[in-house]
C-alpha cells in the first residue's frame, strides 16, 4: 500500500477488502494489523492519486469499518474524515463508491459526537444536502426497483440517517443540536428533503419522515420551515402508508409539525436582533391537516390498525391537533369535522390510553363535543364513553383528571350518564375530587364541576341514595359557601343549593338532607350578600325539604338563627363560621321572621314567588300563626295581596308600602299568598287581626271585580255577561283557583259570631251566591267532574261556598242580606237539576242514568236553606219562589239515592217546617198540588234508607202533615191507592222499632 506503483497500491487495497469482507474474525485481523488503517488513510489523502487508487481505499476502509467501533475509532484518528467527505464530489457518477462514503459517514455520525463534530467541521453537512439534491433527481418513477435507482435509493437513505443524526437525540448538546439544525436549513436541506416525502420508494419515506422529524423538534424555526415548504401536507398521504416502517415516522414527523415547541434557552442566531419568525400557530397547522384530507386516514388507523404502537402514535398526532379545546381556544373546524366523521371512539380511545397528554387533551376535547349538544352527549355515551372517563377520576394526572370532570359535567346532563355513573361507583371518586381538603390539588373550578355533576345526578330518583350514601351532601355545603375566584357562567353555589334540592325531593334522600345538616347550611343563603340565583335556588331547596320531611318545617319554625356557624352545619368545629341569615331592614332573628321579610321586599319577583311557596308549606305548621303574628307578618302579607291584586287588575302603581317592588302579574304568586291567608284564618287569634287589619275588602274585590257599565251580573239567570275587554281585565275575577282560595279564607274567617258578623258588614254574600250559583251549573244536564290533574275546579268551588254560605246563614242579619240579594233564586237554581219527575217507588226503583252526579256541596246547600227557615219571612219567600217545591221534589230523586247527608237535611227542613204554623199551612198546599209525588217520594226515601235517622225524621214529618184534615185525607187516598206498599214500609219500620210508627199507623187507619 505504501508503494509508489498506483497499480500495486489498487491491488493491495482491492485484496484488503476482499479479506475483510470474508468474517468479522479477518476484518478484525485487518484491522489490527500494525500500519494497515494508516497504509489505506494515506492512500485517501495522497496527494496525486489517481481516483481508482482512492476508489479501492474507499472500497477497503468501507469493509475493514462497517461493523468494528475500535477500527473506525483507529481510521478517524488517521485523519479518514475530511478525504472521505471530499471524495464525495469526485466519484459524482459512481453511485456505489457514493454509496459506500456516504454508508461511512452515517456510520461514523452514529456513533458520538467526536465523529459528528469532525463532519461538521469539514462542511459534511452541505456535502450531504449537495448530495441529495443531486441524487434525487436522478430518481425516475418508471424506472423503480432498477438496480441504479436501488443503488441510489440506499445511498439517500445513507444520506438522510447522517443529517439526522445530526439533529437528533443521538447528539447530546442541545446547542450544537440547534446549530447543526441550522446549517442544513441554511443549506437548502428542508428544500431538499420534503420532495423525497412524495417519493415512490418506501425507505427513502421513511428516513425522509425520520431526518425532517428530528429537525422539526430541534426548534420552532425548524417547525415552521418545514411546513413552509410543504413537509406538512406531503406527509399526510403517508398515513395511508401499508408499510409499518413509514406510518411509524409518518405520524412521528406529523406529531412534531403539529406540537408547539418552546424555544430553547440559547439562540440559534448569533444576533438576537436577527430572530426568525414565530411559526404558524398549531391552529393554523391543524386547518392544513384537515384541509388536506388527513382526518379519514387518521380515524382509520386510530380505530382499526393491529399495531398498539402506532395507535399510540396517531393518539399523540390527534392530541398536538386538538390543542386546547377546553373552550378558550383550539380548532373548532377540526374537531367538528372529526366528529362528522365519525371520531368519537378514538378521541374515547384517546381518554383510554396510557398516555396522559393524549388523555388530557381526548378529555378536553370530549368536553368540548359534548357541550355542542344533546345528540353529541348521546353519541359519546353510546360509543361507551363513560368507563374510560370514570378511569380517570382517580388518575394521579390531575390535567388529567380535571378534563374528565369537565366531560362528565356536560355528559351528566343526560339521564344514560348519571345512571351509568352510579353503576360505575363514579359518586366515590367524585366525593373526594369536591372535598374541601383537596383544594390544594383541584382547581376550585373542577370542585364546582363536581357540583354541576351531582346536581344532574340528583335529578333522577334512582341516583339520590347513592349519592347520599357516598357523602355527596357534605361535599354539596361546603360548595354552598365556596365562591369562584373568576367569573362562571353558572353561579356554583345556586348550583349546590339546587343540587341539595333535588336530594331533598324524595322522602329517605330528604331526611339524609337534613340530618346533615341541610336545612341550617340553606338559611344563611337566603339573604345578600349572595346572588339571587343562590338565594332562589337555596329558597326552592328548603321549600323542597320541608314539603318532603315534615321535621323540618318544625325545625325551621323554632331556629334561631344568631348564633349559626358553620359547625352547626357539618358537625366540624373545625371549619369557618358560616354567615347568619339577616335580611336587610329585617327585626327577626328567626328564620321565619327573615323569609317574611324577604318575600315582602326587594326587587327579585322569582325569590319572591319561591319564598311564597315556602311560607305556604309552613303555614300547615301548628306554631306557625304565632310566629306570623309575632313577627308582625298579617301587615305585610295583606299589604302583599293588596299590591298583587292592584298589579292584576289595573297594573296600578306601586302601593304605600316602600318595600314592595315591582311584580310581574299573575295568579300563581296570589294563590299561594291566598292559601297562607287561609291557613292563618284557622287560628282564633289571627283570624281576628285579619278582620281588623282590612283584609275582607281585599278579598271582596276578588270575589266580586271593580264595577263596569259593561259587568251585568244577574242573579236570577245565574249568568255573567262581559265585553271581551272586561273579561281579559278582570281574568282574576273569573279565575277558578283564585276563587277557591279566597271563599276557603271566607270559610275559615266566619268560623265565629265575629267573623261572620264582619263578612255581613263587608256585603259579601251576593259575590257568594254569585260564585256558588256558578260552581254549580250543569252543561248539558252532567255536572262538572274534578279534574284529573287535581287542581282547583267546580266541584271544589262549590264545595267550599255552599260551605261558606252554610255557616254565614247561621247569623239572623246575614239570613236576611242572603234573602235581600236573591239568595233564594239562587237555591232554586241549584236544586232544579237534582229534581226528578219519576220519583222512587217503596220498593226502591226508578233511578235515571241521565240525572246529574250528586255532589258532597248539597248538604251544605241544604244546611244554608234549612237555616233560612228560622225567620217567617224567609219562609213566605222560600215559598213564593218556589224553593220549597224544589226541596220537595228532591224526595225520591235518584240523584240523592245513597246521600243520606242530605235526605237528613231535606228532613229536617221539612221537619220543622212541618211544626211551624206558617210553614205547615204552605207544605199542605204544596202537597196537594203536587198530586202527592212529593209524599211518594218520601215514603220511598223511609223504605231505601240504611240508617234508622233518615225514616225516623221522615216518620215525624208523616206524623206533623197527618195531623191536619187536608193532608191525612190525601194520606189515606194514598194509602187506598198503594195499600200494600204501605203496609209494607209500616211493618218495615216497626221491626226496625222507630218511634212514632204506632202513631202513624193509627192516624192511617192501617
Amino acid at each position: 500500500m505504501l508503494t509508489s506503483r498506483e497499480s500495486l497500491q489498487r491491488e493491495a487495497l482491492a485484496l484488503l477488502a476482499k479479506l475483510a469482507a470474508q468474517s468479522n474474525t479477518i476484518r478484525r485481523s485487518v484491522g489490527e494489523t500494525p500500519g494497515c488503517i494508516s497504509g489505506i488513510t494515506s492512500a485517501l489523502n495522497k496527494d496525486g492519486a489517481g481516483l481508482e487508487v482512492r476508489r479501492s481505499a474507499v472500497n477497503a476502509l468501507y469493509e475493514v469499518c462497517k461493523d468494528s467501533y475500535p477500527i473506525r475509532e483507529l481510521a478517524f484518528n488517521n485523519n479518514c474524515i475530511a478525504p472521505l467527505l471530499s471524495l464525495i464530489s469526485r466519484f459524482e457518477g459512481d453511485t456505489e463508491t457514493q454509496g459506500k462514503i456516504v454508508g461511512l459517514i452515517a456510520t461514523f455520525t452514529s456513533d458520538n459526537d467526536r465523529f459528528r463534530s469532525a463532519v461538521r467541521d469539514n462542511r459534511g453537512i452541505h456535502a450531504l444536502v449537495e448530495l441529495v439534491f443531486s441524487l434525487s433527481s436522478t430518481l425516475t418513477p418508471e424506472n423503480k426497483n432498477s438496480e441504479k435507482d436501488n443503488l441510489i435509493v440506499s445511498i439517500l437513505v445513507s444520506a438522510l440517517i447522517t443529517l439526522a443524526n445530526f439533529v437528533g437525540p443521538t447528539t447530546s448538546d442541545p446547542i450544537r443540536r440547534v446549530a447543526d439544525a441550522s446549517d442544513i436549513i441554511s443549506s437548502g436541506g428542508v428544500l431538499a428533503l420534503v420532495p423525497l416525502l412524495s417519493s415512490n420508494y418506501e425507505p427513502l419515506q421513511e428516513y425522509t419522515c425520520l431526518a425532517l422529524g428530528n429537525l422539526a423538534m430541534v426548534h420552532p424555526e425548524c417547525n415552521s420551515t418545514i411546513s413552509s415548504a410543504g413537509g406538512l401536507t406531503s406527509s399526510i398521504p403517508l398515513l395511508s402508508s401499508p408499510n409499518e416502517s413509514v406510518l411509524t415516522q409518518a405520524l412521528l414527523l406529523l406529531s412534531a409539525l403539529t406540537l408547539p415547541l418552546p424555544p430553547p434557552s440559547p439562540p440559534y442566531t448569533e444576533n438576537p436582533s436577527h430572530q426568525p419568525p414565530p411559526p404558524p400557530p398549531v391552529e393554523d397547522r391543524a386547518n392544513t391537516f384537515l384541509s388536506s384530507g388527513g382526518i379519514p386516514p387518521l380515524i382509520s388507523i386510530l380505530t382499526s390498525h393491529p399495531s398498539a404502537n402506532i395507535r399510540r402514535g396517531a393518539i399523540s398526532l390527534l392530541a398536538n391537533l386538538l390543542g386546547d379545546v377546553s373552550g378558550q381556544g383550539g380548532n373548532d373546524a377540526l374537531w367538528r369535522e372529526y366528529v362528522k366523521v365519525g371520531g368519537v371512539p378514538a378521541l374515547i380511545a384517546m381518554v383510554g390510553s396510557e398516555h396522559p397528554a393524549a388523555q388530557y387533551r381526548g378529555a378536553l376535547t370530549l368536553a368540548r363535543v359534548a357541550s355542542e349538544s344533546p345528540s353529541h352527549r348521546k353519541s359519546i355515551i353510546d360509543c361507551n364513553g363513560i368507563p374510560p372517563l370514570v378511569g380517570l377520576l382517580p388518575s394521579p394526572e390531575m390535567l388529567a383528571c380535571c378534563a374528565a370532570v369537565n366531560v362528565l359535567s356536560h355528559l351528566s346532563l343526560e339521564k344514560d350518564c348519571c345512571l351509568q355513573l352510579v353503576d360505575f361507583a363514579a359518586q366515590e371518586h367524585l366525593v373526594k375530587i369536591g372535598s374541601a381538603s383537596e383544594q390544594g390539588v383541584f382547581p376550585p373550578e373542577v370542585r364546582f364541576q363536581v357540583g354541576d355533576i351531582f346536581a344532574n345526578m340528583a335529578a333522577h330518583s334512582s341516583c339520590r341514595v347513592p349519592l347520599c350514601t357516598a357523602g355527596a351532601i357534605p361535599r354539596l355545603i361546603e360548595l354552598l359557601f365556596s365562591a369562584p375566584t373568576t367569573p362562571m357562567a353558572t353561579d356554583p353555589q345556586a348550583t349546590a343549593a339546587k343540587a341539595i334540592g333535588l336530594l331533598a325531593s324524595d322522602q329517605e334522600t330528604a331526611q339524609s338532607v337534613y340530618d346533615q345538616g341541610g336545612l341550617l347550611a340553606l338559611l344563611p343563603l337566603l339573604s345578600p350578600p349572595y346572588k339571587s340565583t343562590t338565594r332562589s335556588s337555596a329558597a326552592l331547596a328548603l321549600a323542597t325539604l320541608c314539603r318532603h320531611y315534615p321535621p323540618s318545617r318544625t325545625a325551621l319554625l323554632t331556629t334561631n338563627e344568631e348564633n349559626q356557624t358553620k359547625e352547626n352545619v357539618n358537625g366540624n368545629s373545625s371549619a369557618p363560621s358560616t354567615p347568619t341569615l339577616s335580611a336587610s331592614g329585617s327585626t327577626s332573628s328567626t328564620p321565619l321572621g327573615s323569609i317574611l321579610h324577604i318575600m315582602t321586599s326587594g326587587p327579585d319577583d322569582n325569590l319572591r314567588l319561591l319564598m311564597l311557596e315556602l311560607m305556604e308549606t309552613l303555614s300547615n305548621e301548628t306554631g306557625f300563626a304565632p310566629l306570623i303574628e309575632s313577627n308582625g307578618g298579617l301587615n305585610r302579607l295583606i299589604n302583599l295581596l293588596d299590591y298583587y291584586q292592584n298589579k292584576n287588575h289595573n297594573n296600578a302603581s306601586i302601593p304605600s308600602s316602600p318595600t314592595l317592588l315591582s311584580i310581574a302579574p299573575t295568579t300563581e304568586p296570589l294563590i299561594m299568598l291566598l292559601s297562607i291567608i287561609s291557613n292563618l284564618a284557622k287560628d282564633s287569634k289571627a283570624r281576628i287581626l285579619l278582620l281588623r287589619n282590612g283584609l275582607l275588602p281585599l278579598i271582596n274585590r276578588i270575589l266580586m271585580p271593580p264595577p263596569s257599565p259593561s259587568l251585568l251580573v244577574q242573579l236570577d239567570e245565574l249568568s255573567i255577561e262581559e265585553k271581551q275587554d272586561d273579561k281579559e281585565k278582570f281574568d282574576i275575577g273569573t279565575s277558578n283557583d283564585i276563587e277557591c282560595k279566597a271563599v276557603e279564607i271566607i270559610g275559615n274567617l266566619c268560623s265565629n259570631e265575629e267573623g261572620r258578623v264582619a263578612i255581613y258588614e263587608a256585603a259579601m254574600i251576593k259575590p257568594l251566591l254569585r260564585i256558588m250559583g256558578r260552581s254549580f251549573k250543569v252543561n248539558d244536564g252532567i255536572q262538572m267532574q274534578p279534574s284529573l290533574d287535581g287542581a282547583m275546579n267546580s266541584n271544589s268551588l262549590a264545595t267550599l261556598s255552599s260551605r261558606t254560605i252554610s255557616l254565614l246563614s247561621l247569623n239572623e242579619a246575614n239570613r236576611d242580606s242572603i234573602r235581600e240579594v236573591g239568595g233564594v233564586d239562587v237555591f232554586v237554581s241549584i236544586l232544579k237539576p237534582y229534581t226528578t219527575n219519576s220519583p222512587m217507588l217503596p220498593n226502591g226503583n226508578g233511578t235515571s242514568s241521565s240525572s246529574p252526579s250528586t255532589l258532597p256541596s248539597l248538604a251544605h246547600v241544604m244546611a244554608s236553606i234549612d237555616n233560612l227557615s228560622f225567620n217567617e219571612k224567609n219562609i213566605e219567600v222560600m215559598f213564593s219562589r218556589g224553593l220549597m217545591s224544589a226541596v220537595i221534589s228532591l224526595l225520591g230523586s235518584p240523584s240523592l239515592v245513597g246521600d243520606e247527608s242530605t235526605q237528613v237535611r231535606v228532613l229536617r227542613l221539612l221537619r220543622n217546617l212541618s211544626s211551624h204554623p206558617t210553614g205547615y199551612e204552605r207544605m199542605s198546599q204544596l202537597l196537594m198540588c203536587n198530586g202527592m209525588s212529593a209524599l211518594r217520594g218520601l215514603i220511598g226515601t223511609m223504605f231505601a234508607a240504611q240508617s234508622d235517622r233518615i225514616p225516623t225524621m221522615a216518620l215525624d214529618v208523616l206524623v206533623n202533615l197527618s195531623r191536619g184534615d187536608k193532608c191525612r185525607k190525601g194520606l189515606c187516598d194514598l194509602v187506598e191507592e198503594d195499600r200494600v206498599s204501605f203496609v209494607t214500609l209500616l211493618d218495615h219500620c216497626k221491626k226496625r222499632g222507630l218511634a212514632l210508627t204506632s202513631e202513624l199507623t193509627e192516624i192511617l187507619g192501617i
